[in-house]
């Protein structure tokens, strides 16, 4: 394999890294946000649940401090936030099997450029070896004819 070759192989393993290093980075953050945003949804809901508990032990004991006006009100906030962030967790779980796909096939070509570099490397090692077995048979029949004509 010429050297200028081997540059451009080598440029084109590299070039092949560097996309596959972004498409893993791109559906790192995607599934990072997912996971996010479940972790989010359930502190919500945990928090809703609380929410409702202390409400409903307050009407429960009928003591004062019923829950109003702004039990209603924060309750409905706090399901509306549940309901956005379920709703961008949908966009996000739409964006992963696209994330997915783009690192799969990422993956697959610089595979297919290293197998392509291993390839010619073992080819330009067998030609090395070829060469210099060449050289040696050359040398051997260079001595014997010296032998020979020394000889005879």
């Amino acid at each position: 394999m010429t050297p200028r070759r081997s540059n451009r192989l080598e440029m084109l393993v590299r070039l092949r890294q560097q996309r596959e290093s972004r498409a893993r980075w791109s559906f790192d953050q995607v599934r990072g946000r997912a996971e996010f945003l479940r972790r989010r949804i359930d502190e919500l809901g945990a928090l809703l649940r609380a929410q409702d508990a202390s409400a409903r032990k307050r009407l429960l004991e009928g003591g004062p401090g019923r829950p109003g006006r702004a039990y209603r009100h924060s309750a409905a906030e706090l399901r509306d936030a549940i309901r956005e962030q379920r709703a961008l967790l949908s966009q996000v779980h739409e964006m992963l099997p696209a994330c997915r796909e783009k690192l799969r096939e990422a993956v697959s070509r610089r595979k297919a450029a290293e197998a392509l570099r291993e390839r010619l490397l073992r080819e330009q090692a067998a030609r090395q070896q070829r060469t210099e077995a060449a050289q040696v048979d050359d040398t051997h029949a260079v001595r014997a004819l010296a032998a020979r004509r020394a000889g005879g």
